[in-house]
């Protein structure tokens, strides 16, 4: 065996050593100058789920544009939106008969 060889064996036999990783820290905040950070919360706690969205206007039956609450007429297409009935200025003037 030559010299080339034995050197050659011996490089892609040898299992190659693990060498150990650092183990990184867990994030933390830091405060910037004048203001102070909230202690992490314990591990396994749960949050309250989020609030339900609420209604934000009211969508285009001919072209699905959201328009704002209370609107008449779609900003989009002109079309008239239909009146959500139980309340408000509309419902006051059908019972007034205006």
């Amino acid at each position: 065996m030559t010299m080339i060889q034995a050197v050659g064996k011996y490089v892609l036999l040898k299992p190659k050593q693990a060498t150990p990783q650092p183990v990184a820290q867990p994030y933390s905040p830091q405060a910037m100058p004048g203001q102070t950070v909230a202690p992490p919360p314990p591990p396994g706690q749960t949050f309250p789920p989020p609030p339900p969205p609420q209604e934000q206007g009211v969508i285009c039956p001919r072209c699905g544009y959201l328009n704002p609450p209370g609107a008449r007429f779609c900003q989009n297409c002109g079309s008239p939106l239909p009146q959500q009935s139980g309340g408000g200025l509309s419902a006051l003037r059908k019972k007034l008969g205006i």
